[in-house]
């Protein structure tokens, strides 16, 4: 075969890979441990598993109300009650596993690493469309003495992009206030859909931060808050389309190479 038929084959082939129709597949999960059916670490590998990289993070059993105590007087609701129905949920900031039943302060996280696919089904991913989702409780106390001025509690679900290179900057792509203790009780079902590249490595993180502003004349944080979590999820869908053989890759490399030699060829003559 002559050089030029090689390359309007390889041409063909190129304009067959391109034109090829895209299908759309479904993409699983990439969290590992996202219903907390199992314990999460403080040391580890974020890929594997959740790591707790401050704070406190402990299992409970859904039947397990999350109320601070169980004296009345002294709860600050029964709006969390077995909100979680099913396995075992997160509780973020109190080591008792009470939402709102430890009144320390600082940061409480964890995190988790995950991948992208760029190959499903022996297909190459074109696009992604994937959702983050999760199951949420924020409870706070706030001290009836605080003054208006004292920071707030904060819950922030955080994703970055992961750099590939020391060189490369890290690129947040959400960074969500989900709720503040002085604005009482919240709970619910967070989702939204994410700008994800395949082959990507992103970390997630959730974050509470306790302000450690004590109470005039009472040694006491102002606000004792706790986060509690469940199904988190980051699945959706792939647009694939069909990979070209590595003898097609190959043969692109030599036509590459046979048009770069001709070139070197008539500049030397």
């Amino acid at each position: 075969m002559s050089k030029f038929r090689l390359l309007a084959t390889i041409a063909a082939l190129l304009s067959a890979s391109l034109g090829a129709q895209a299908d759309t597949v479904n993409v699983s999960n990439r969290l590992n441990n996202a219903g907390f059916g199992t314990d999460i670490f403080s040391t580890g590998d974020p890929l594997d598993n959740w790591i707790i990289t401050s704070g406190s993070a402990v299992l409970r059993p859904a039947n397990y109300t999350i109320d601070r105590d169980n004296l009345p007087g002294e709860d600050e609701g029964e709006t969390f009650d077995n909100s979680f129905t099913t396995g075992n949920f997160l509780v973020l900031g109190d080591p008792s596993g009470k939402i709102g039943g430890d009144n320390g302060f600082g940061p409480s996280s964890i995190i988790q690493d995950f991948r992208t696919p760029a190959v499903l089904g022996g297909k190459g991913v074109e696009s992604l469309n994937l959702s983050l989702s999760f199951d949420y409780a924020f409870d706070g106390l706030a001290d009836p003495d605080a003054l208006p001025t004292t920071p707030a509690d904060q819950f922030i679900v955080t994703l970055q992009r992961i750099r590939p290179s020391q060189s490369d900057p890290v690129v947040t792509l959400l960074s969500e206030e989900l709720g503040v203790s002085n604005l009482g009780q919240l709970a619910g079902h967070f989702e939204q859909t994410l700008s994800l590249l395949p082959g990507f490595k992103y970390r997630l993180t959730f974050s509470l931060f306790e302000d450690d502003e004590e109470v005039a004349g009472v040694s006491l944080q102002a606000f004792n808050s706790a986060v509690g979590l469940d199904n988190v999820r980051v699945q959706g869908t792939a647009s694939v389309v069909p990979l070209p053989p590595a003898a097609y890759l190959f043969a692109s490399a030599v036509a590459a190479m046979t048009l770069l030699g001709r070139r070197r060829a008539a500049l030397a003559a």
